[in-house]
């Protein structure tokens, strides 16, 4: 009985021990096989987001041709072989906005007419070492553009959607994907018969920045292209093929098996733990399953990044050109209109160098709760980047629905932004473009983005709604920005004059200001205000801030003029080290730091900047004076005084104005004179005008003048025959002109 039970037993631990054994090794092999179902669908899914980032290169190369080939003045630029025109809008200027590598135009016959490579004109030698690889792209182009245009005697509307595309392997052993499309008009003019045509070619090659910008995208670790075969020996890869099958290379990454990983794990410890197999089923099953909600969850939330701002939680650029095409589409077919809206925030800056970027990031996340609850639900409320925001505005009747949203959004940026116990105060200005049947998604962002400028320029706080002229305003803008860079190359053009101030009741010389003036045949009538403007656009302020001081400090050191006031804008303390620098040039010129003073204007731009009080500080404490501009009855501030130190202030015209008609302004000016004696630093009236004007302010208190009664501004070698012959005094002459020495 004993032994039979014994028998039992081992039978039954032998039966468990198998039936242990077989579980055991069923949860094993189900949980393998679910987990590579699992690695499958994940490396699949991988495969299909880089496929579909590829695709979406290869259909991008058109897209962005159409703004410049469809386009009458393209065309004929083209045949006059306007070089400048080519190379701003059809050329090199593709390759420097889009990163197009490679950028050729060609004739009728297929003849290189100009060439750039990464944005730079290069001979036409470099596309015949490319014309084998692009030959048949090209002649099929011409074959389906010669059946586009059958019984056509103008080519223009025929060819307007002919286009060929491919990826192409160069001679040089890079792959790129490649697009030619014809140059057409937009209407009738100018005329093109069949064959005549001019064709675009641009490529984008398939480069580490590409492989970047997809892995980044779609979450693929260590995406690289690799050209032929060789990238099957690394690992999984996509195939490149062009049109005719041909592979030219692929992509390659490291694979993410989140199962795979997990398996590796707690394998072990399922081998080890035969007594808890029950147990390692249960969780086992759990946590696979678990794995499969993570992946689940894991993709959409890769779709949400790629579509939503992280910060805002709005949609992001490449949702809104998506929305903004299909919003184009509707309209089109409906017969209908929209609007796009550029913001641009005026003052984030400040905000973000004086509370810091934590604040500045809750902020654009208030902004886009005020823009969502200004649109309507059909709108679209999008963050592009930094602190630029767009808006699609659907169903438009008129140019008038357009300002309407625009001036709520102006109105609600405007109101002070409580964050979190902080406050702040931004504005917004604005580009609106109306849209037309002809217009695509990028026509409607490039008009938008010119009428943003041009709200900046008319001062910021406003919108513009974009009208065709504002394209040759733009153009003549980069023009003078592009001759200004070579002005300042060549040190020569830019000069400067000087205006004397006159102090004391005898008239002694006691200074000058500094003025900018372009010697240019195109430009001697641009303001220097415009100047500087467009220098801080095209990050060249610094470049003409050092050039002018080098000027100034020269004309200096050449005579005896007492000291120089020098304008200084707001652009100019982004520079950290610009007291250093500033303080370098005046010992280089070998003349006294207090023979030079910079003058900087009284506003919002400038306040409670640490770097701005530091650099002043630093400035004063070398001798090198401060003027402060702009001081007027709207924005005098005694903590501004205070906290920055200046040495003189500079009265506003607008004072002078006021005195013939408004009583106050006598007893406004004696204030300031009794202000500035108070805080012992000078002061200076601008702008006089006449002999009444001036002997009104003399009486007042006043005693340093400069205008058009004193003197005109002066040419360096005037000022300095002034200099040299100046006597003290003050005489008026019949024209009650005032005169400083032999003036």
């Amino acid at each position: 009985m004993k032994n039979d039970m014994l028998r039992i037993t081992k039978r039954t631990i032998s039966l468990f021990a198998v039936i242990t054994i077989a579980v055991i090794l069923s949860i094993v092999a189900v949980g393998w096989w679910v987990a590579s179902q699992i690695d499958k669908e994940a490396s699949e899914e991988q495969s299909r987001l880089a496929s579909a980032g590829l695709d979406a290169l290869v259909e991008k190369l058109p897209k962005t041709q159409e703004s410049v080939t469809i386009w009458s003045d393209a065309v004929e630029a083209a045949r006059a072989n306007d070089e400048a025109w080519l190379s701003e809008n059809l050329v090199e200027w593709m390759g420097e906005f889009y990163g197009y590598q490679r950028v050729y135009l060609l004739d009728a016959s297929d003849r290189a007419v100009r060439a750039a490579r990464d944005g730079k004109l290069v001979p036409d030698a470099r596309f015949l070492s490319d014309e084998p690889a692009l030959a048949p792209l090209i002649e099929a182009l011409r074959r389906d553009m010669a059946q586009a245009v059958v019984g056509r005697g103008d080519t223009n509307e025929a060819l307007s959607t002919v286009f060929v595309s491919d990826f192409v392997a160069f001679p040089d052993g890079s792959v790129a994907g490649v697009s030619i499309r014809p140059l057409v008009g937009t209407g009738a003019d100018p005329v093109q018969s069949p064959g005549t045509e001019y064709l675009q070619v641009v490529a984008q090659t398939l480069n580490d920045d590409v492989s970047k910008e997809l892995g980044n995208r779609f979450g693929l670790r260590n995406l690289a292209f690799i050209e032929g075969d060789r990238a099957r020996e690394i690992g999984p890869w996509l195939k490149v093929r062009n049109k005719a099958g041909e592979v030219l290379g692929g992509f390659t990454w490291t694979p993410h098996r989140p199962a795979g990983a997990l398996l590796k794990a707690v394998g072990p410890f399922a081998v080890a733990g035969l007594v808890c197999a029950g147990l390692l089923v249960i969780l086992l099953m759990i946590r696979l399953r678990g794995m499969s909600d993570d992946l689940a969850v894991s993709k959409a939330k890769a779709q949400h990044m790629a579509f939503y701002d992280s910060l805002t939680g709005i949609p992001n650029r490449a949702l809104f050109q998506d929305r903004l095409v299909h919003a184009l589409e509707v309209a089109k077919r409906e017969g209908a209109q929209i609007a796009v809206h550029y913001l641009d925030l005026d003052g984030f800056k400040h905000v973000n160098d004086t509370l810091g970027h934590p604040v500045g990031d809750r902020l654009l996340v208030e902004v886009a709760k005020r823009l969502v609850l200004i649109g309507r639900a059909s709108d679209t409320i999008a963050r592009l980047s930094g602190d630029e925001f767009a808006i699609i505005q659907t169903g438009v009747a008129n140019d008038n629905d357009a300002e309407i949203l625009s001036r709520r959004v102006i109105d609600e940026l405007g109101r002070p932004f409580d964050l979190d116990g902080d406050h702040a105060s931004v504005g917004a200005s604005i580009g609106v473009a109306l849209s037309r049947a002809s217009d695509s998604g990028d026509d409607m962002l490039r008009k938008a983005d010119i009428a943003l400028y041009q709200a900046k320029e008319s001062g910021r706080g406003c919108f513009q709604v974009f009208v065709e002229d504002m394209d040759d305003i733009v153009r003549k803008r980069r023009a003078i920005g592009r001759e200004l860079k070579r002005a300042l190359e060549r040190q020569e053009d830019l000069q400067f004059v000087y205006e004397p101030i006159h102090g004391g009741r005898k008239g002694n010389l006691v200074g000058v200001q500094a003025q900018l003036r372009w010697e240019h045949s195109d430009y001697t009538d641009v303001r220097s205000e415009i100047i500087v403007a467009i220098a801080e656009t095209s990050g060249l302020i610094t470049q003409l801030g050092e050039y002018a001081l080098n000027a100034i400090c020269a004309f200096a050191a050449s005579c005896d003029v007492p000291w120089v006031s020098v304008p200084m804008t707001p652009a100019h303390f982004q520079n950290e080290r610009l007291a250093d620098r500033i303080l370098e040039i005046i010992s280089a010129h070998g003349i006294d730091p207090g023979r030079v003073c910079f003058e900087i204007r009284n506003g919002e731009r400038l306040r409670h900047s640490e770097r701005v009080r530091n650099c002043l500080a630093q400035l004063r404490s070398a001798g090198v004076g401060i003027v402060l501009t702009c001081f007027s009855t709207d924005n005098v501030s005694l903590n501004y005084l205070r906290e920055h130190g200046v040495d003189k202030l500079k009265v506003d015209r607008a004072f002078i104005n006021a005195l013939g008609s408004v009583t106050e302004a006598r007893s406004i000016i004696g204030a300031l004179v009794n202000l500035v004696h108070t805080l012992k630093i000078g002061m200076v009236v601008e702008g006089v005008e006449t002999v009444e004007e001036y002997e009104m302010l003399k009486d007042i208190g006043c005693t340093e003048f400069q205008g058009p009664l004193i003197s005109p501004a002066l040419a360096p070698g005037q000022m300095r025959s002034l200099l040299a012959c100046s006597s003290s005094g003050m005489t008026y002459d019949d024209g009650d002109r005032a005169k400083v020495g032999g003036f």
